[in-house]
């Protein structure tokens, strides 16, 4: 397990995206279409705790 980092935040990756991805690497869209569809999704974040560090910095709310 890579620990370079105590906290890594980025997009959610959700079955939507990944299919989109493959209709254009399938050629079946380009990449304007591509674009498109995804700038118009609601992209969320997640949030990976990597380190012990990182976990104490967590709160009940």
């Amino acid at each position: 397990m890579d620990n370079k980092y105590d906290l890594v935040i980025g997009p959610v990756a959700d079955d939507d995206i990944i299919v989109l991805f493959r209709t254009f690497i399938n050629g079946l869209i380009d990449i304007d279409t591509l674009i498109k569809e995804l700038t118009d999704k609601e992209l969320t974040d997640q949030y990976s705790f990597h380190t012990e560090k990182a976990l104490q910095y967590l709160k009940e709310v």
